[in-house]
């Protein structure tokens, strides 16, 4: 969840009042809420709301929010390699899954699905490093 004016006019980084992921799971079930703060992982969040410009109620995402610019996606999504290159040995196949789509990303400028994406990669990849993306998906 976001406030409308902690996103437009846009800013980097962009201020989230409330996300909920699996990763937070056990925090919310002891009672954890955190705090609205700034989120680098919003701006391909609301890219990808952009490009699918469907609410669930509401108007549209592109008469609500302002697009994110190109500079700021790209600084979005690689910001986050490091703390993901962390999680390889834990959560291999999401962090495979997530590189490929940040390579998807930073390629065309759109965020896609991360299957797409490994299909997208597998295309581009040398052979010798097929099998570990073939098999994330």
């Amino acid at each position: 969840m976001v406030v409308q004016s902690d996103v437009r006019p846009w800013r980097y980084p962009p201020r989230v009042e409330f996300q909920y992921g699996e990763w937070l799971r056990d925090d919310y079930a002891a009672g954890v809420i955190p705090s609205p703060t700034t989120s680098s992982d919003l701006a391909p969040l609301l890219t990808m709301v952009l490009q699918a410009d469907r609410p669930l109620s509401g108007p549209p995402p592109a008469e609500v929010l302002d697009p994110v610019p190109p500079s700021d996606l790209r600084r979005a999504i690689v910001e986050g390699v490091p703390a993901l290159v962390d999680e390889l040995e834990t959560d291999t196949r999401n962090v495979v899954l997530t590189l490929v789509r940040i390579w998807a990303t930073l390629a065309t400028g759109q965020v896609t699905s991360k299957d797409a994406a490994a299909d997208s990669a597998l295309a581009r990849l040398s052979q010798e490093h097929r099998a570990v993306v073939a098999r994330a998906p």
